[in-house]
């Protein structure tokens, strides 16, 4: 996630949490685990973490938003996550594209 996407979560008033300021080498199991055990929404742009969990098992987060933006904007992506975390429910997963977003519930 483009750390302007994060500052500006944070200036809008949400908790945000960087894997990459945070606990840079971690893999995927460990960002879902991280995410877990502070019952964090897991915002991403790595298609990876779908397969973990509904292919492999991996316990979920409480949330999960994929973010399918291509190029990525920051402005946009940043307009794309305030409106997603407001629509948004615990439970799921979320597949955010300018076009629109699908939901998935979690395992």
């Amino acid at each position: 996630m483009p750390r302007d996407v994060a500052d500006g979560l944070r200036r809008a008033g949400h908790d945000v949490l960087m894997i990459a300021a945070v606990a840079p080498a971690t893999d995927d199991l460990g960002v879902l685990a991280l995410a877990r055990s502070s019952a964090r929404w897991l915002l991403t742009f790595d298609a990876d973490f779908g397969e973990l969990i509904y292919k492999r098992g991996a316990a979920p987060p409480p949330a999960v938003l994929y973010f399918r933006v291509h190029p990525v904007v920051a402005t946009d992506v940043l307009a794309l996550a305030l409106a997603a975390l407001i629509d948004a429910n615990a439970g799921h997963f979320c597949v955010i594209a300018r076009e629109g977003t699908r939901r998935r519930r979690l395992p």
